[in-house]
């Protein structure tokens, strides 16, 4: 079958799923089903069951029990785009149970789980076929970076408030107090704490924290609509024509996405960029934006 390779000349594809990729091939003609025991993420398995225990507490030896899976990695137009797995089972109360199993990014978006969609029934896994063997697009992909670094913007935002907001600088809460009541009502004020607490505001450290601070204030309250998140692929640089909202999937996946070159992005957008390269990881710049990895960022419009 066109549609069916095996990269393993010895490996003959099942003809349960033989069944099932015929079916396919005639509701979606671009899937193609390899197996690949060398590169692929999923291995066949064999798994024996040699006794089962009862409600009692006794055991029952059940030599005969046995399941068996075979994977095959499924492409649409050459893009991964998920797993069929045929699982037979030999249970002695059933007998032998074959069943279907689908995986794809589809399946882990819309399944509380992240596991298989499975069926005994080939016309029901046709269907599944259908339904989740696509391959994912171009503002999926990009969704899911966008997600993951607004993340680790958001972790970074917080590790720089940190020291401020919790205090770090104070000698200590109940000191501050002290001091605060004194200023307050009049009362004689502890020249001790004072000074200590003084020595502590007036440093380098505390200097820094505070710019910091300032900092992460900037980033967090910069408007969704005024920060672009950038992924950078090789020499090409992808971006959301108009940025989602990280927490809204569906409307970021009809989002259209612009891939560019450098050189035709707008020119404010390629001095953040060249800006933000030079940073390091996690690194904040003032009015400019943040660097995530060396491959995405986010910049202010």
């Amino acid at each position: 079958m066109s549609n069916v390779e095996s990269k393993n000349p010895k490996v003959i594809p099942d003809p349960f799923l033989l069944e099932l990729f015929k079916r396919v091939a005639l509701v979606n003609s671009n899937l193609k089903f390899v197996y690949d025991f060398v590169n692929s993420t999923h291995q066949p398995y064999t798994t024996k069951q040699s006794c089962i225990k009862r409600s009692d507490g006794t055991r029952e030896t059940a030599p005969g029990d046995y399941s068996f899976g075979q994977y095959y990695d499924v492409y649409d137009n050459g893009k991964p785009c998920g797993v069929v797995r045929v699982d037979y089972q030999y249970q002695r109360n059933k007998g032998n149970v074959s069943m279907y199993a689908i995986k794809s990014h589809l399946v882990e978006r819309t399944s509380r789980g992240r596991g298989f969609i499975r069926t005994g029934d080939v016309a029901k896994a046709v269907a599944n076929a259908k339904k989740y063997l696509r391959a994912p697009t171009d503002g999926y992909a990009l969704f899911n970076k966008l997600a993951e670094a607004d993340s680790t913007m958001r972790d970074v935002v917080s590790d720089l408030m940190r020291p401020i907001t919790r205090g770090n600088f104070l000698t200590d809460i109940t000191s501050a107090q002290v001091l605060l009541n004194a200023y307050m009502t009049g009362r004689p004020v502890d020249t001790q704490l004072e000074s200590a607490m003084r020595a502590k505001l007036t440093s380098d450290k505390f200097d820094a924290a505070l710019s910091e601070y300032y900092l992460a204030k900037w980033l967090r309250d910069l408007p969704g609509t005024e920060r672009l998140f950038v992924h950078r692929n090789g020499t090409s640089y992808s971006f959301f024509t108009s940025n989602p909202d990280p927490g809204s999937e569906e409307a970021a996946i009809t989002t259209p996405v612009v891939t560019v070159e450098f050189e035709d992005l707008p020119l404010k957008t390629q001095e953040r960029l060249g800006v933000l390269q030079l940073m390091k990881d996690r690194e904040v710049v003032l009015d400019v934006g943040i660097r995530i990895t060396d491959t995405e960022f986010f910049i202010r419009l």
